[in-house]
């Protein structure tokens, strides 16, 4: 009998196909999210912005202490009036 390989190389041509459109999605991705991130990056590493002029950074209140260091503070206050 003879035998045709139609079967095996249609399966290895369809793989390449595939791969080669999975290759040129993700090119046309990371190419999409270039000008954006650039963008954004130039924003934040942007040496004119300072601290102060940055909004939302004006002064805020001192960060809560929690519980356990509260605790701390006052049995060693109790220790060493």
């Amino acid at each position: 009998m003879l035998q045709t390989s139609t079967g095996a190389a249609s399966k290895g041509a369809i793989m390449t196909i595939v791969g080669w459109i999975q290759i040129l999605l993700y090119c046309a991705l990371v190419v999409a999210l270039v000008k954006p991130r650039g963008w954004y990056i130039t924003r934040v590493l942007d040496e004119r912005r300072t601290p102060a002029t940055i909004p939302g950074s004006g002064p805020r209140e001192p960060a809560r202490r929690g519980r356990a260091t509260q605790c701390r503070e006052l049995i060693a206050r109790e220790r060493f009036p």
